[in-house]
This record gives C-alpha cells, structure tokens and sequence, in this order.
C-alpha cells in the first residue's frame, strides 16, 4: 500500500508539472487539488488510485460493456451514491467524495467530453484504515443487469464507437502515456529506505541466530550458509533468504533499474520470512 501511494504521489506530481510546461488551460486547478489529480490519472489508467470510474450514462456504461464482450454476455453494475451538487462534492456523512470529470478536467482532455464519468472514493483516505470493509463500495451496490448481446441494442439506443468513447488528438492522454513511462519503474527514496530498514531487521536476526552458536560470524551470507549447513533453516529458506539479499543488493548499488513489482514482491518476501524465522526454536 505504501508502495502505491508512492507511487500515486509521484504521478499526480509529474502530471502537475507536464499540464504546466505544455501550457494546458486549466492546470492552475490540478496543481491544487490531489483529487483532480487522481481523478485524471484514473480515469486515464497512469496507475491505481483510491478512485473507482462511474458513469452517469446508461448508455455509456452499456457501450464500455459491450467493447470486449464478444464471447460472453456482459454486465453492468449499479452503485447509489449522494446526489451530486458540485463538480467536487464531498458528503461527510457518508465519508464520500464525488468528482464530475468534465467539470474538472483542461479542456484538452477530450475523452470526458463523451463518456459523462465521475470518479468516486472515501473521503480523506489513506494508507492506514481500522476497518477495510469501511472503504468497500460493495456496500453501496444496488444491481447487476447481465445484458444480452444478441437483443440488447435497438433503433434509437445504439452503442457509442470506441473512436468516440476514447477519441484521438486528446492532448492529456498523450502526456498521460509519458507519466506511464515513468510511473511503472520510478520508486520514490523513502519506500527505497524502507525496504532496507525492513531488511536490516531480517539481516540481524539471521546473524544473531548464527552467532548463538558460533562466534566468527561476520557477515549475512556466512550466517545463511551455516545455519543451512547445521539443517536450522531449510533449503527453501535458504533460497528465499539468498533472493531476498540479491534484491537488497540491488536496492543499494542499481536502484533506477529496480521494478515496482519486484519491490512489492521484496517487502511480501520480508514478512513472511519474519515470520517463518520467529517461528523457529533456536
């Protein structure tokens, strides 16, 4: 989750900066507000965001569904939400925010123009909940109507083309497409730092179950070898710890060419093998 944020964080900035060099109407308001912000990056699928895409339009909702449904009957779901008063509106009693993409988005951005969408998500949300099932839209849904491909549409109710759904020349698709770029690889130095923190806590507790045993141990890959050697961490352990070293490694001397996923997967990796070495009697 931490990842992500980061993540999120670093796209809604590198937008800001990209609507203000290329001199877009409009990117006053997105420099100001985080959940403009997201709401683009969203609904132009730069990364995950707390937001869910809604569309106000029966018949917008029904063409999306129907735009990869060639083999199978699709559906569309159903959510009630608070009436929309604003182009932002918040509902503190019900902790929800509500944000009508055209109203929002520079003019530049021509894919709000046909598709009537609103980003929806939890008022004030973070990286730190008590409860999920607080966050969870499932609460919130009415219906699910399985369209029937064959009979659906009729004269009068036809479907929008995909090239008016996501038209060409949108001047904030294309600098979202750059943001991807960067997106899918940049890891910010605080998750970075992080990572080597939680490392450093699996670092010490392998070497001091080593050295319970044995004096001259100096280093992270003699206490993995001789604690494989003595049959106290299994072969799978040991190949779990060696992995998770190599990725440290990398983490400290080629940090640009580190993955997103693959850092995700490192902190996965570090707290089921915390738990795996508490586990043991030593």
């Amino acid at each position: 989750m931490d990842i992500r944020f980061d993540r999120l964080s670093r796209a809604s900035q590198r937008l800001s900066d990209y609507l203000e060099t290329e001199g877009l109407e409009g990117y006053q308001d997105v420099k100001r507000r985080r959940y403009i912000q997201w709401s683009i990056i969203q609904h132009y699928e730069v990364c995950p965001t707390p937001f869910l895409d809604l569309t106000h339009s029966l018949r917008v909702a029904c063409s999306f569904a129907f735009l990869d449904a060639e083999d199978f009957d699709p559906y569309v779901f159903v959510f009630g939400l608070p009436y929309m008063t604003n182009r932002i509106s918040i509902n503190s009693e019900h902790d929800i925010i509500n944000v009508r993409l055209l109203s929002i988005c520079p003019p530049d951005a021509f894919r709000p123009y046909y598709q009537e969408g609103y980003l929806v998500g939890t008022d004030e949300i973070t990286n730190e909940y008590t409860d999920k099932t607080e966050l969870d839209f499932n609460r919130r849904l009415i219906a699910k109507f399985k369209l029937n491909k064959e009979h659906f549409w009729e004269e009068g109710f036809d479907a929008i083309p995909q090239s008016a759904l996501y038209p060409d020349g949108d001047r904030v698709k294309a600098i979202c497409e750059q943001i991807v770029i960067y997106s899918d690889t940049e890891i910010g130095p605080e998750i970075l730092g992080r990572f080597l923190q939680e490392w450093t806590d699996i670092e010490n507790l392998v070497l001091s179950f080593a050295r319970q045993r044995r004096d001259k141990v100096y280093s992270i890959r003699e206490a993995i070898n001789f604690l494989s050697r003595a049959e106290i961490l299994s072969s799978d352990v040991q190949e779990r710890l060696t992995n998770l070293r190599q990725l440290r490694n990398r983490v400290v001397h080629y940090p640009k060419e580190l993955n997103v996923q693959d850092l995700a997967n490192g902190f996965d990796e570090i707290a089921n093998l915390k738990n795996k070495l508490k586990k043991l009697h030593f």
